[in-house]
């Protein structure tokens, strides 16, 4: 049986992982868009990579800007809602109190600060049931810089896919240069509005380098956005975006909704398998 104790351990170190380092494929990706460039965007993309060694070297955040803390729980019979809760709690209240997450919970009304980061619906967490098999936690970690230039709006099925390329375009060229590009752009499509805002999140967790089941529309996206000359870190030097990610669902016949979700480079998400035995994987 999974011992409490450890389940909290492993969700610090979830968070710890997420804070301080960056996952292999984007890496990956930052490096090969590095080994592409020239001039300021080179020396911009240098700065990036180096930021992230001394980060992963020194356990320090690779952000000033921690973010808020956003876990999806795949969530097998065996365990329970309630004591995963508690167990993130705990976990972030450590992190917290370890410097690994700024005090960035407030309310949203009186701007009062949420000292341990636990409170007011925060940490965010879904569950999603699953009939059997393993549990999963993934933690998707977005600072305000990126989260701020997110949108989510409704078109009509007459405007279509020509009418969805140039809204995202559209406001990629308004707000993209203040997410820190090059940027990771999730777009969720169809179900109903906050369906598709859901999905523009979720879909930050596929891999970087392979494209989706739309796979054509987002290199389509990618070469438009790229055309918008913003560059590195907004500098007009360099790419604007390193992927396109697209994910949709059905919708109603009368309505197309559609949910843009700007990521900055530093895309901060980290997943945590573990079975009823006691078992982790953490990547």
């Amino acid at each position: 049986m999974v011992r409490w104790e450890t389940l909290s351990e492993k969700v610090l170190e979830l968070i710890v992982a997420a804070e301080v380092s960056l996952p292999s494929d984007v890496k990956e990706q930052l490096a090969k868009l590095y080994g592409k460039s020239s001039g300021l965007a080179k020396v911009q993309l240098k700065a990036l990579l180096d930021n992230v060694e001394v980060a992963e070297r020194k356990r320090v955040p690779i952000c000033q800007d921690t973010g808020l803390l956003t876990f999806y729980v795949k969530k097998p019979p065996w365990l329970s809602a309630a004591a995963v809760k508690k167990v993130i709690h705990e976990a972030v209240r450590k992190a917290t109190r370890e410097a690994f997450l700024r005090t960035n919970v407030v309310h949203p009304f009186t701007r009062g600060v949420v000292e341990d980061n636990v409170g007011l619906d925060n940490p965010i967490i879904y569950f999603e049931p699953r009939d059997d098999g393993e549990a999963r936690i993934d933690l998707l970690v977005k600072g305000a810089g990126s989260e701020n230039n997110c949108i989510a709006f409704s078109l009509t099925p007459k405007e279509g896919v020509e009418g969805l390329i140039s809204a995202v375009v559209d406001h990629v060229a308004r707000r993209g240069g203040a997410s820190c590009p090059p940027l990771i752009v999730g777009v969720g499509i169809g179900g109903t509005l906050d369906y598709a805002v859901h999905l523009s999140k979720r879909v930050l967790f596929a891999p970087i380098n392979e494209g989706g089941e739309a796979s054509e529309l987002e290199e389509k996206l990618q070469r438009e956005i790229d055309r918008l000359e913003i560059g590195v870190m907004g500098l007009g030097e360099g790419p604007t975006v390193m992927k396109v990610k697209i994910a949709y669902a059905g919708c109603h016949t009368a309505s197309l909704p559609v949910a843009i979700n700007i990521q900055c480079w530093a895309l901060r998400r980290r997943s945590l398998v573990f079975n009823e035995k006691g078992e982790f994987t953490l990547w």
